[in-house]
This record gives structure tokens, sequence and C-alpha cells, in this order.
């Protein structure tokens, strides 16, 4: 529910009257911050998983294999899951006139799968940052303690 809360904000109409909602994805993620460290019992990791979840859940990935691992890098090797699901629901709440406006989801699942069956290649230094190592915890503390 939080991927869209900044939108209020970021509303802007352009010159021809259609409504926009430009920024909105990291204006979501610093509004949700407060929210979800004052009223929500979360671990760092959860913390931090929702605030990308947030910050990405509006970007276009191609459904080819270099968009797959470009996301895969943004958003973490594990982390990607919750935002196919993420993405699949936020695309079923709306309705498109045309089916250019929204991603394969089940292909985008399907890349990524292949891409880690194959054991393809996606850049080891992102690979190490996204998932659970040596300093992760620390980051994340570190990151919540900024914010409170």
């Amino acid at each position: 529910l939080f991927h869209d809360i900044g939108k209020p904000d970021a509303y802007v109409v352009d010159e021809l009257g259609y409504g926009h909602f430009y920024g909105h994805p990291a204006m979501s993620a610093e509004k949700s911050k407060l929210a979800l460290i004052k009223d929500f019992k979360l671990t760092c990791e959860e913390f931090e998983n929702i605030i990308t979840l947030i910050e990405y859940h509006d970007i276009e990935v191609a459904s080819t294999t270099k968009s797959v691992k470009k996301a895969i890098n943004k958003i973490g090797v594990e982390l990607i899951k919750k935002w196919f699901i993420l993405k699949q629901a936020d695309r079923d709440d709306h309705i498109y006139p045309d089916s250019r406006h929204f991603m394969d989801v089940p292909r985008l699942k399907e890349l990524y799968e292949q891409i880690l069956s194959e054991k393809q290649c996606f850049d080891k230094k992102d690979y190490y940052k996204y998932s659970v190592g040596r300093g992760y915890e620390r980051r994340v503390q570190q990151r919540v303690q900024r914010l409170t």
C-alpha cells in the first residue's frame, strides 16, 4: 500500500490537461520511511527491502535477458521475486486502454529463472551487495539510525 503514497504530492497536470505523477516512487519511499519506523516492528532487513520495493516499483523492465539482468542488479537477486508480485498486483489494479502500458510479468519471471538456472553472469559485486553478507546488517542499521 505504501508504494503510491507519494502520488498526491507528485501530481502535476501537463499543458494538454493530462495528469502525471513524476517522481512519485522516491516521494513514496521517503514518506513511507517514517511510518514504517514509527508504526511497524520491522527488522532492518525487512525495512530495507520494503523501501527498495517502493523505490523501484515503477521501473520499466523490457522482456529481454539484458533488461532483467539490470533489474536484478538494481533490486536484488532474491528481492526481485517480491518485486514481481508487487508489479503484477499493481498491473492488475490498473485499467490500461492498450497493452503497451504494462509489462509481461510472467515472461520477466521466466527470464529471471532462466538467468539463474543457466548461472548467467550479472555482475558479481552487485550479487554480493544485495545478498546478506558481511557489512550488510551494519549498513542497514546506519541507514535506519539516520532516519530516527
